[in-house]
C-alpha cells in the first residue's frame, strides 16, 4: 500500500534499502505495531481479544467486496455463454468452477455475512470476558466498523477533492468524460 502511496508517510514506508534491499522502514513499523499489541496484552488482555475479532470481522467485509459483488455479476448473466474466453498472458484459459460457480459463490457470501455479523455481535463473552466495566469493549466490534467506515469516507472525500483540484488547476478547455475512448 506505500508503494501506492494510499498510507501516511508512504515515500519512508515504500523506500527499499540498496544494502539489504527490503524495506526495513515498513519492517520496523509492522514489528513496532506488533510489539505494542503484545505489550497491550499483558496489561488489558480483553482489549487484544477485541482486536482480533475485529481484525478478522474487518477481513471477512473484505471478502463479502469481492464475493458479494461477484454473486450480483453472476445474477445479471455474467459471464455470457457466448462471450469469448478469457486467457492468461501466456494463452492459458482462467480457472473456472463452471457451473459450481454460482452455488459456491452463494455459500461464499451467506458464510461470509454470517461470519461478520458472528464476529461483530456486541456480547460480553467475546468482548469483555473478563467482565470489567469497559462499555467500549462490549460495543468494540461497532465502534471500530464505525471508525474504518468514517476514516474511509473521509480519505475518498480528499482523493476526489484533490483530483477535482488538480483538474481544475490544469484549466482544460476540452471536457473530460470518464471512461471515453481517446481520440
Amino acid at each position: 500500500m506505500a508503494r501506492d502511496r494510499v498510507l501516511p508517510f508512504s515515500a519512508s514506508l515504500a523506500t527499499v534499502s540498496p544494502r539489504f534491499r527490503t524495506p526495513i522502514n515498513a519492517a520496523v513499523v509492522v514489528g513496532v505495531f506488533a510489539v505494542a499489541v503484545l505489550v497491550l496484552n499483558v496489561f488489558q488482555p480483553a482489549m487484544y481479544i477485541a482486536l482480533a475479532s475485529v481484525c478478522i470481522m474487518l477481513l471477512y467485509i473484505a471478502y463479502l467486496m469481492v464475493t458479494a459483488p461477484m454473486l450480483l455479476r453472476r445474477f445479471q448473466g455474467f459471464p455470457k455463454k457466448d462471450a469469448p474466453a478469457v486467457t492468461t498472458a501466456t494463452g492459458r484459459p482462467l480457472f473456472t468452477l463452471g457451473r459450481w460457480g454460482l452455488p459456491v459463490n452463494i455459500l461464499a457470501v451467506v458464510w461470509g455475512v454470517f461470519m461478520t455479523v458472528n464476529l461483530g455481535w456486541p456480547r460480553e463473552a467475546v468482548y469483555n470476558p473478563v467482565g470489567t466495566p469497559h462499555w467500549y469493549l462490549h460495543y468494540f466490534a461497532l465502534i471500530a466498523l464505525a471508525v474504518a467506515l468514517a476514516l474511509g469516507a473521509l480519505a475518498y472525500w480528499r482523493q476526489r477533492h484533490e483530483s477535482n483540484a488538480v483538474l481544475a488547476a490544469l484549466d482544460l478547455d476540452a471536457e473530460i468524460v470518464v471512461g471515453a475512448e481517446p481520440a
